[in-house]
């Protein structure tokens, strides 16, 4: 039995929240104002991995690198993405919608990865929508 791989991505709106960072140099502090991933956001990743990750190298302060989980009958590989949009610098103290994804690769006989795995069905009930499908 051959194993095939197929690539799926899912997407999630949300807001940001601004924060801001010291880049003084020697002296009076002066701050910069950036934009960051909302706490809901971060509690559905750090959710997704605790439930579906049976290893994972995604480091919790950059949000990069990636899992692996099993449901059964799938294996996959998991990362997040952020999609934020281009914000003006006389703009970057408002909050922006962005977009959050979860980028799957699953792998497994043929007729399996026609159905959805247990990170998608997961997703779904989470709100996030199914973006693209790749083999």
């Amino acid at each position: 039995m051959a194993v095939n791989e197929k690539k799926v991505e899912y997407s999630k709106n949300f807001i940001s929240k601004t924060d801001s960072k010291d880049i003084s140099h020697h002296g009076s502090p002066e701050w910069e104002s950036f934009q960051t991933i909302n706490d809901e956001d971060i509690k559905l990743r750090k959710l997704i991995i605790n439930k579906f990750a049976l290893t994972s190298k995604i480091s919790f302060y950059y949000w990069n690198g990636e899992a692996e989980g099993f449901d059964g009958k799938q294996q996959y590989r998991f990362e997040f993405n952020t999609d934020f949009p281009k914000i003006p610098e006389t703009e970057r103290e408002k909050n922006v919608n962005y977009s959050s994804m979860v980028e799957i690769i699953k792998a497994g006989a043929l007729e399996e990865l026609t159905k959805d795995c247990d990170l998608e069905i997961f997703l779904k009930e989470k709100g996030f929508k199914k973006e693209t499908e790749k083999k």
